[in-house]
């Protein structure tokens, strides 16, 4: 009641991205009712349950009219998540992803808790590390592993949301670098044409 009495919808859809952000909303109070249905009533419980949808379950996103046809959607992989297209283009900005990781989050137990590698910026594409963290090593390796599992299921929704067609763009020439980069193997042999 509170949401349609403000009007929260059809600010949502009037925002950038808008069917999807309804859709999200839409979404948590869904899980709200399912969450309370199993005994959560208190604020702050529910709060807690809902930010562990955000940070710990993987939730697929919804939009709020996902059938729409003749249309031309832009995203990214987490925007993906639950949606199909007849045709798919897979591309990449060739930014380089393999770098070390400058935080780490305890994803277990009762509390998050975090840890930075404070830095300093040298120039205007480096920095300079001037602090780790307690035991940074073994938090480090720990991340990295996450990386790569997040990495896997990214790549995971991006072949699994066409339909019919899925394009993918590759270097020919460098063919270590690039987001699908563990697909250019598959490519030369896919059912298909290489451009």
């Amino acid at each position: 009641m509170i949401v349609d009495h403000l009007g929260i919808i059809p600010l949502a859809l009037s925002r950038e991205m808008g069917e999807s952000r309804a859709g999200n909303i839409l979404k948590a109070i869904e899980i709200a009712f399912g969450e309370s249905s199993r005994g959560l009533v208190s604020f702050s419980e529910m709060t807690e349950s809902l930010q562990n949808y955000l940070t710990e379950i993987d939730v697929e996103e919804m939009s709020v009219d996902p059938g729409k046809k003749n249309t031309v959607q832009v995203m990214n992989l987490h925007k993906a998540k639950g949606l199909e297209a007849t045709i798919v283009f897979l591309a990449d900005p060739m930014r380089d992803t393999d770098h070390d990781p400058d935080l780490h989050i305890r994803r277990s137990g009762d509390k998050a808790s975090g840890y930075v590698v404070a830095s300093r910026r040298r120039g205007e594409y480096q920095r300079e590390i001037v602090g780790l963290p307690p035991d940074w090593e073994k938090y480090e390796i720990i991340e990295r592993e996450y990386q790569r599992a997040e990495e896997d299921r990214l790549l995971y929704v991006a072949v699994t949301r066409a339909k019919q067609h899925l394009i993918v763009s590759r270097y020919p020439d460098k063919s270590d670098k690039g987001s699908w980069k563990d697909l250019y193997p598959y490519l030369e042999t896919a059912d298909g044409h290489l451009l």
